[in-house]
C-alpha cells in the first residue's frame, strides 16, 4: 500500500481566499484603530497644534510685551514671528523679557501716582472761570468757549501739560455753569466746573449769572 504524503496540497483557488481574507481583516483593523478615540485624539492634537510663544510687543486682543501665550502653530508661523510681535518661548531671553515687563510696571505705576497728584492739583482750583463779550440784549456769547481756552487757562494756572485731545467740554455758547472734563491717565479723570461770565463783570453779576 502506498502511503500518502505528509503534505496536503492546497488549490490555488483556496490560496487566494485565505489572502483575500487576511487582508480584509488588515483592512478592518486599521479601520477600527482610525475610528478609536486614541488616534482621534492624536489626529485632532495634530490638527489643531498650538506653540506657546512670548510676545515682544503688547498687542489689545493677545496680551502685554512678556507674557507667554498659546497660540495656533499656523497662526505664529504666519503672521506673529514675521511680523516681530513674538517668538517661540524656547527662543526667548525671559529673563531680559521679565525685567523689562517690570520696569515698565514700575513706570505704569510712577504715571498713575503723577496723575493722582495733577487731578488734586487741578480740582482744588475749584471753578474755572472765563470772561467772554455778551450780544446785546442776551446772554449769548461772542463766538464760543473751546477746549483750548480750557487746556490754555489750566496750564497757566497749575503748569500742568494738557492735551487738547484729553478734555471734554460740552458746547459752550452762552453765559453759564457748565461741567468739563480731562483725562490725565488711564482711569483718571479730573473734574472741571466752568463758570462763563461777562467781560467785565463784577461778583455780584457773576454770581447773578450762575443762578
Amino acid at each position: 500500500m502506498r502511503q500518502a504524503p505528509t503534505g496536503t496540497l492546497v488549490p490555488a483557488w483556496r490560496q487566494q481566499r485565505n489572502r483575500s481574507a487576511s487582508g480584509l481583516w488588515l483592512v478592518l483593523l486599521f479601520a477600527a484603530v482610525l475610528a478609536g478615540p486614541a488616534f482621534s485624539a492624536v489626529r485632532s492634537e495634530i490638527k489643531q497644534k498650538t506653540v506657546n510663544v512670548v510676545l515682544l510687543k503688547d498687542r489689545a486682543q493677545l496680551g502685554q510685551k512678556g507674557e507667554t501665550i498659546q497660540v495656533k502653530r499656523g497662526y505664529y508661523r504666519n503672521y506673529l514671528f514675521p511680523e516681530g510681535i513674538a517668538i517661540r518661548e524656547t527662543m526667548a531671553d525671559l529673563g531680559k523679557l521679565s525685567k523689562e515687563k517690570r520696569e515698565k510696571e514700575q513706570m505704569s505705576e510712577e504715571a498713575k501716582r503723577l496723575a493722582m497728584e495733577q487731578k488734586d492739583k487741578i480740582e482744588s482750583h475749584g471753578t474755572w472761570v472765563f470772561e467772554k463779550k455778551v450780544r446785546e440784549g442776551s446772554d449769548k456769547i461772542y463766538g464760543s468757549l473751546s477746549e483750548i481756552n480750557v487746556a490754555e487757562e489750566i496750564v497757566k494756572t497749575t503748569a500742568i501739560p494738557i492735551r487738547r485731545a484729553s478734555l471734554s467740554i460740552p458746547k459752550v455758547t452762552t453765559l453759564g455753569d457748565f461741567k468739563g472734563t480731562v483725562e490725565l491717565a488711564a482711569g483718571i479723570t479730573a473734574t472741571l466746573p466752568i463758570k462763563v461770565v461777562k467781560q467785565g463783570a463784577t461778583d455780584e453779576e457773576a454770581e447773578e449769572t450762575s443762578e
